[in-house]
């Protein structure tokens, strides 16, 4: 078949009646009646100017240091060439939660008639001869429940423990209790 008039088709005039848009337009209104609940959620509630408006929640002021129990060890002699472990408890006073336990451990000796404390570093090996109010700190493992199995057995001789607590507000357990309220955080024994 040959198409012999190839020509677009004519613009309609704005006479005549208009084409019918396919939008069916508004459609019936709904009964009155009470509305429920929007798809998306219950429905948005205006502010009541005389109810208050809540508080924000209160921060932390924490200024209570932490306290820590060490337990008495059992010492093990020399001869089984044991290696002692040391356990403790610990607990903050305040409302901020226990960050860290340290335990200082320290093998005590006299020279020229005064006290001096050789104490334990992380590798397991005594320092040189220091003050006794001067720990080095080891780490341990938990905080609430703390224990510390030491690297290598103790020779024979007289030692002295302490533990220490830090809480996340930055206080930390200064007094050293032998005994009293929350327990010792410090212990002396022997190795024979």
């Amino acid at each position: 078949v040959t198409i012999a008039n190839d020509d677009p088709a004519p613009q309609p005039t704005g006479s005549g009646d208009p084409t019918p848009s396919p939008d069916p337009g508004p459609g019936p209104t709904p009964a009155p009646g009470p509305t429920g609940p929007a798809a998306g959620g219950p429905p948005a509630r205006k502010p009541d100017p005389r109810r208050p408006k809540p508080r924000p929640a209160r921060r932390c002021v924490d200024r209570l240091a932490p306290l820590s129990r060490l337990s008495r060890p059992r010492a093990p002699r020399a001869a089984t060439r044991r290696r002692l472990t040391l356990r403790g408890r610990a607990h903050d006073q305040g409302c901020a939660t226990l960050k860290r336990v340290g335990v200082a451990v320290a093998r005590r000796v006299k020279r020229h008639g005064q006290k001096r404390c050789r104490w334990l570093g992380k590798r397991g090996r005594f320092g040189s001869r220091a003050r006794c109010d001067r720990p080095r700190w080891l780490g341990v493992r938990g905080a609430a429940r703390w224990e510390l199995t030491l690297r290598r057995p103790l020779p024979v001789g007289s030692y002295v423990a302490r533990s220490r607590a830090v809480d996340h507000a930055g206080n930390r357990e200064l007094r050293v209790r032998r005994h009293g309220r929350g327990g010792p955080n410090e212990v002396r024994f022997r190795v024979r």
